[in-house]
């Protein structure tokens, strides 16, 4: 029979399952922000508002792995608005 799952085990699942709610890591150790950060990229879990949450926390492990397997931040397209429109008189002008 296999001993039962430490109670720190059990919190890290819990905190990978809902890291996407977190909004500050500062309360958590160094070293526990390292296994967390590992948990959740084995997870598939890591997004951008993730990485940004982690990378805030100024943990040297987390950024030299983030360094390291070159994950970088998403960045997000700017959709023209009703300002910076381009008009089909624009499209044709240019060819």
């Amino acid at each position: 029979m296999s001993p039962p799952p430490s109670l720190l085990h059990l919190t890290l699942v819990t905190a990978v399952l809902h890291i996407h709610r977190f909004t500050d890591l500062s309360a958590v150790p160094d070293h526990l922000v390292f296994l967390l950060f590992q948990k959740t990229l084995a997870a598939g879990k890591l997004t951008d508002y993730v990485l940004r949450m982690f990378v805030a926390t100024g943990n040297e492990d987390v950024l030299q792995l983030v360094k390291a397997l070159g994950v970088r931040r998403v960045m997000k397209p700017i959709l023209p608005t009703r300002e910076f429109s381009i008009t089909a008189n624009a499209i044709v002008s240019i060819f």
